[in-house]
């Protein structure tokens, strides 16, 4: 009795899978048609892209819907920027997507990529998965592009895939390079590339109070960063990129303070301990690029978060006169628990992964004394220096 009830349930979810096409792989999407009188039809469409497309289905903003043959259309256009048209050199009667256009040019159709060379020859890569044939496409690719620019450079092997943003930005690559004209049929992407780094930070606050004899140390702590390089699609603006970060690092800063009158002698020192939080954000041009070698510059501005615990703040005041001493626990530093501070970064990516990176930094009102209610904040400069793998 309980397998009928199964097998009973089972056939009525099939049969509403069917209805609401939750078994099916038909998608939809707004764009329009483009018919053969080269009128366009706004509305939503509907395929299967896994499969060849004889046909799609148009719907109109009034709920019309109507079936649409390669008799009918000259193209379909979809508002991600895919392009689908016929090409009767890869096969009649079917619409293929279009990719690529260019001296090279690029379509799909289903999980087939096929290439048009310099000489309008169709070239087929190969659809399967697994080493041999991304190792095989690879070296087609290359074949048809090679040439002065070398730009598998850009695209190591280690990074290549399969798919339709990595072919794009190849051929679009080859043809900004060789100064050729070129169309992509996607929407403009941003690519984005991961990093993880550890190093150090050097940091220094000094005191310039012409009243006190003050002096705050040197620290130097080790630190953990993570981030995101954003850089455009477009070849052109290859060399311009933007940096965000969040860098951790916790440091000890110790604060003397001497002041004299007529009657006294008042030293106060406290040791503090500090958290931070900070998020280097710098637009990046790099310069003269190699194979190996790729420098840059950026500039920016870091937000910081302080988090800072006194260790222990002590004030002794000596009376001259008599050489009596008292101590009495007191703050006398405070660190603000919120700053801005412009960075200078320098940095080379060593084939393609490795990064060595140093930020060099100024923040203004970093610390003031407290004790001391007449007396200015004072400032901090710090570097650092990390050494990270670029994913």
């Amino acid at each position: 009795m309980n397998q009928t009830i199964k097998t009973t349930l089972l056939f009525i979810l099939l049969i509403l899978g069917s209805k609401l096409g939750i078994c099916q792989n038909t998608i939809s999407s707004k764009g329009n048609v483009i018919t053969k009188d080269a009128e366009n039809l706004m509305g939503i469409i509907s395929f299967d892209p896994n499969d060849e497309i004889t046909s799609i289905v148009y719907e109109d903003l009034n709920g019309n819907k109507k079936t649409f043959t390669t008799d009918d259309l000259l193209g379909i256009r979809l508002n991600d920027g895919s392009y689908f048209v016929q090409q009767p050199k890869i096969k009649s009667g079917i619409f293929v997507q279009k990719l690529f256009e260019g001296k090279l040019s690029v379509y799909k159709s289903k999980n087939q990529y096929i290439l048009f060379d310099y000489y309008e020859n169709l070239i087929f890569l190969n659809p399967n998965s697994g080493e041999s044939a991304k190792r095989e496409n690879y070296n087609t690719l290359f074949t048809i592009t090679s040439g002065l620019c070398k730009i598998e450079k850009n695209f190591p092997y280690r990074k290549f895939k399969m798919n339709d943003k990595t072919l794009i930005s190849i051929f679009r690559e080859q043809h900004d390079c060789d100064n050729e004209k070129y169309t992509t049929y996607n929407k403009q992407t941003i690519d984005v590339d991961y990093s993880a780094a550890i190093g150090t930070m050097f940091q220094t606050s000094p005191i310039l109070e012409s009243r006190l004899r003050a002096s705050s140390n040197h620290s130097i702590s080790p630190m953990i960063q993570v981030g995101g390089r954003f850089k455009s699609a477009k070849p052109q603006y290859k060399k311009i990129s933007l940096d965000i970060s969040i860098l951790w690092n916790q440091f000890n800063s110790e604060v003397i303070v001497i002041e004299e009158n007529s009657t006294n002698t008042i030293s106060s020192k406290e040791k503090t301990k500090i958290h931070a939080l900070n998020i280097p954000l710098t637009v990046n041009y790099s310069f003269a690029p190699s194979a190996t070698l790729q420098p840059y510059i950026g500039l920016g501005l870091m937000p910081s978060v302080h988090v800072g615990k006194s260790e222990n703040g002590v004030v002794s005041s000596l009376e001259r006169s008599n050489q009596y001493e008292t101590l009495s626990a007191a703050d006398i530093a405070s660190v603000s628990g919120f700053t801005f501070s412009p960075v200078l970064k320098l940095g080379v990516v060593i084939n393609n992964n490795i990064m060595v990176e140093s930020i060099l930094g100024h923040t203004p009102n970093f610390q003031r004394l407290i004790s001391y209610s007449d007396s200015s904040k004072f400032s901090r400069q710090f570097f650092t220096f990390s050494l990270g793998y670029k994913f």
